[in-house]
């Protein structure tokens, strides 16, 4: 009993490192970010209606995760914050299960800790734990799944099929019902359910106890997407967008390239274990090691100094990670000043790099050695993990596909992909490089976290600048509609105004878009206009008060940040080109 408190004990640190970073973080802003204004207000006429009402923006389905928010909505009122602090709790669970799961798949508790706080640390996860947005949610429900598969196949013996049979119910339905928050989440029951029936096939009675369950599964998922297809303003995302031709083709393959180089990035301090062992590799080992990384690293200055921040260097698909900090995917008019400069970018290229030949130098040197920890009939074999996450990982990156042919491939799509490559790269490592991670690699992890925390403050500092000056304006009665606050500003402007974002995808009803009828400067264009019909702005938000139509008498807005220039401006300029007399507030 005493050795499993002090096991989950690790997973509870995990979990508690996410409060401990909200209060550096301080994420407290009363508007929406990225694209959860949208999921928010959808909470918000739950509590008062008791209906789940969309508003014509989701494309998820949101399920669980709204009843889950309503819970704390009714116990603290209504407010973005409250939203936001149940996914918190979301994902304080998912690093406690990661962290649990890691172990069950055959990691030691150190390395599983390791690899825990890698994904909860990184500048993808944690920043999304402050959102509401639906990519922890889903992750926990992948997790849940993966857990849940893995306990099945530890129960795999005749004398406990009741055990394995309940475990694989647990799948079915946890990821059944997590899915309906992110479709996509289904991918642990559609795939990884098989994939575990198919290891216990010689099981008849758990084989057709799985059968049956899966089935009612998929009924549950048929019903689900039926019951969202029917729902007014939700709107249906298809898995093909459009016709498909070479430029598809194209963004395909550049798209790609880019996640196979992003996502290096959010596992550094796992890759850069490998470069800690260097030193052991044999001589032509290190020879075409250092030879590997200093031409990769000359040709990346090289093109670097030519073309300035051009998209060889880290990092690459942007969205939640980008040159000017954390979450910049609805900029304003001018860019934020840039945080990851080119001699930033060139040093976690490098690293990256680095680690990646480390790794594959590794790889050809190690299988030549014993395995430092066996394999045990106490562990999943590296041959059941294969057939558990291979078709998952296939199957995921095949519906990233489409996404990838659109450019709509973000990099808040890697996280499942990362847990997986953390788990195998940690695997590989305990067994034919150490047995326990060194403790070094809490210094490894430490400058990632450090940059996670810093644009994390960072982000929420620059939204409640803007929610400054919004209320600047909207002090001398100037209202909403009249303002361009940024797009989550505007989409919440515009449900509050019309009910719904006018979207030509939307079926149900089937009159409910209308080609906007207003003709905007196309200077000063808000974001997605289109979908905006209700916003017509005189004035909007920029970093630089020479864009658009000039400054205003407004007075800016500053605010700290811990990453880049210390004092950022944020400007009230003129949206239209207004007589002078209209210039005032």
């Amino acid at each position: 009993m005493r050795l499993e408190v002090s096991r989950r004990l690790q997973a509870l640190i995990c979990a508690l490192t996410l409060p401990l970073c909200a209060i550096a973080i301080k994420p407290f802003v009363e508007m929406g970010m990225n694209d959860d204004w949208s999921y928010i207000r959808t909470v918000q006429l739950l509590a008062q209606t008791g209906h789940v009402t969309y508003n014509g923006w989701a494309t998820a389905m949101l399920g669980w995760q709204l009843y889950f928010a309503l819970i704390f909505v009714k116990l603290f009122g209504f407010s973005f914050t409250v939203v936001r602090s149940s996914m918190m709790v979301i994902g304080m669970a998912t690093a406690f299960l990661m962290q649990r799961t890691f172990v069950r798949a055959g990691l030691r508790e150190w390395n599983a800790t390791l690899g825990t706080l890698t994904i909860v640390l990184s500048p993808l996860f944690l920043p999304l734990t402050f959102s509401f947005m639906t990519d922890i949610s889903g992750l926990f429900s992948i997790v849940i799944c993966l857990y849940a598969c893995l306990r099945a196949l530890e129960a795999d013996d005749a004398q406990s099929q009741a055990k394995t049979i309940s475990w694989i119910i647990v799948a079915v339905a946890t990821s059944a019902l997590g899915g309906t928050v992110r479709q996509i989440a289904w991918l642990g029951f559609l795939v990884m359910v098989p994939s575990t029936l198919w290891l216990l096939r010689r099981h008849r009675r758990v084989l057709w106890s799985g059968a049956a369950a899966y089935i009612a599964g998929l009924a549950t998922i048929g019903l689900s997407l039926l019951w969202f297809q029917h729902q007014p303003y939700s709107v249906p995302e298809h898995i093909l967008q459009g016709s498909l031709g070479i430029a598809n083709a194209v963004s395909v393959a550049q798209n790609f390239v880019r996640l196979a180089f992003d996502a290096p990035l959010f596992l550094l301090p796992l890759l850069l274990l490998f470069v800690l062992v260097a030193p052991s590799f044999g001589r032509v080992a290190r020879l075409r090691f250092s030879l590997g990384a200093a031409c990769a690293i000359l040709f990346a200055l090289v093109q670097g100094q030519r073309h300035k921040l051009i998209f060889w260097l880290a990092p690459y698909l942007g969205n939640y990670v980008t040159v000017y900090g954390l979450v910049d995917g609805t900029p304003l008019h001018s860019p934020r000043p840039i945080v990851l400069e080119f001699a930033v970018r060139l040093l976690i290229t490098g690293a990256a790099i680095a680690g990646i030949l480390a790794l594959f130098a590794t790889l050809r040197t190690s299988f030549k050695t014993p395995f430092h920890v066996p394999e045990t009939t106490a562990q999943p074999s590296s041959q059941t993990l294969a057939i558990l996450l291979g078709p998952f990982t296939l199957a995921y990156l095949g519906l990233l596909l489409p996404r990838a042919a659109y450019g709509e491939l973000f990099d808040r799509y890697l996280l499942p992909l990362l847990m997986l490559a953390a788990l195998a790269l940690l695997r590989y490592y305990q067994a034919r490089v150490r047995p326990n991670v060194p403790a070094i690699s809490l210094i490894l992890l430490l400058p990632v976290a450090a940059f996670s925390v810093a644009g994390t403050h960072d982000t929420f500092a620059m939204y409640r600048a803007r929610l400054a000056a919004i209320h600047e304006i909207t002090s001398t009665g100037v209202p909403p509609t009249a303002l361009d606050g940024g797009f989550e500003y505007n989409g919440w402007t515009q449900i509050e105004t019309s009910g719904y974002i006018n979207d030509p995808r939307i079926q149900n009803p089937q009159d409910a878009y209308h080609p906007p009828q207003t003709t905007l400067p196309t200077l000063c264009t808000p974001f997605l206009t289109k979908l905006l019909p209700a916003v017509v702005p005189r004035f909007t938000l920029a970093f630089d008060p020479g864009v658009c139509f000039g400054a205003t008498a407004f007075a800016p807005i500053t605010y700290r940040t811990w990453l880049g220039p210390p004092i950022t401006t944020l400007y009230i300029v003129n949206a239209t080109p207004a007589p002078p007399a209209q210039l005032l507030p």
